[in-house]
């Protein structure tokens, strides 16, 4: 993700830094624009950038060793391998409402940003391999080793990643011509966002029958399941620059924009677990040997575990993409148009959110996403 931001700085640095070479050579101007109402329609195809996406790590195999008759675990569950949902590409969407006032350069723009995505992994350790759980924020996972003879039984399972975003600008903006070529923006204002970040998971195992001094368990098996979800809501300053070079009077353009800004808000963690276990054990009388059979199940669970919020929490964000477009002019007295915009865009919200430790400590994480996008805006 950060390799996607450099790449398009760099490049609308050196768009920036050719721009005063342009307005020493050509006349800089203030468009006498007509005016009117400015509508836009904005699909994305955005990838959530890499971060909280650990839903467990596989364990080693976990062996009996039998003394007397009575058999005891000798390792419990090692992490291992991590086990993450690699987040894939999906749709979004964007609206843009905004008016230029007749006679200036100046215009307002109000628009609304929206991603939903889901990402999902699977595993299956294997004959004698286990799981452990993530985020495992109480001892719900203990409940199971309890119950099972002190061995981790979890071997297969899911877990589930969740990014949503819902960002929105209201900016006042600038326009100036750089010669007859160059189109710059120059806008300031606000943005409110919010960031929401889930990850959960649920496991089942099961494990061979067993020997202790209690009787012989059989059947035993157990499931996990847990959820964390963090929050960020924020609302600051927000400064960008657009610019766009035309390509003569072909209606093509390119077009480059860099914006960032600064969010004070909260950030809020919840996190809950259940773990649920089940055995038959066949019992004995360690005295007369008298059998007997019993069912037992167990379960332990926490919910509503909150860190609590954080407020007055300041959020820097940077964002920035580049694309081409062509504008097509309606042959009436208003000067109507139609524009089509073709880009790739990447933004980052940096230590918007936070993640649980399995021991309990709190981990900040960026907000980010990159992808491809289509914009269409028709001038009335």
């Amino acid at each position: 993700m950060k390799k996607q931001i450099k790449r398009l700085t760099l490049a609308l640095i050196a768009v920036g830094l050719s721009s005063p070479v342009w307005a020493g050579a050509f006349d800089v101007t203030v468009p006498n624009q007509n005016g009117g109402i400015v509508v836009g329609a904005t699909g994305l195809f955005l990838t959530a950038g890499a971060n909280n996406t650990t839903y467990g790590a596989t364990g080693g195999v976990a062996p009996f060793t039998t003394v007397s008759g009575i058999s005891t675990v000798t390792t419990t569950n090692v992490s291992g391998t991590s086990l993450d949902t690699n987040p894939n590409y999906h749709w979004a969407f964007g609206v843009q409402l905004g008016y230029l006032f007749p006679g200036t350069g100046n215009d307002i723009t109000a628009s609304w940003t929206h991603l939903n995505s889901h990402d999902t992994g699977s595993v299956n350790a294997g004959s004698g391999g286990t799981i452990t759980p993530f985020p495992q924020g109480n001892s719900a996972a203990e409940a199971i080793a309890a119950t099972t003879g002190g061995i981790s039984v979890l071997s297969s399972g899911n877990g589930k990643t969740s990014y949503k975003m819902d960002a929105v600008d209201l900016m006042a903006g600038q326009r100036i011509f750089i010669g007859s070529d160059f189109n710059l923006r120059l806008s300031a204002g606000l943005e409110y966002a919010r960031l929401q970040n889930t990850i959960s998971n649920v496991f089942t195992g099961a494990i061979p029958q067993f020997i202790t001094a209690a009787g012989n368990y059989s059947n035993a098996i157990a499931s996990y399941q847990s959820s964390e979800t963090s929050t960020f809501n924020g609302l600051g300053p927000k400064a960008a620059f657009d610019g766009r070079f035309c390509f003569g009077d072909s209606g093509f353009g390119f077009d480059s924009n860099l914006n960032g800004g600064l969010l004070i808000g909260n950030i809020s963690v919840n996190q809950s677990s259940t773990a649920n276990s089940f055995a038959t054990i066949n019992t004995r009388d360690p005295v007369t040997g008298a059998k007997g059979v019993t069912t037992a199940t167990f379960t332990n669970s926490a919910t509503g575990l909150d860190t609590g919020t954080q407020n007055r929490r300041v959020v820097p964000f940077l964002g920035a993409n580049l694309g081409v477009d062509y504008m097509y002019k309606f042959n009436n007295a208003a000067q109507s148009s139609l524009t089509a915009e073709l880009g790739y865009q990447a933004v980052n919200y940096f230590n918007s959110n936070r993640t649980i430790n399995p021991e309990g400590s709190l981990t900040n994480i960026n907000f980010t996403d990159h992808g491809p996008f289509l914009t269409v805006k028709f001038l009335a």
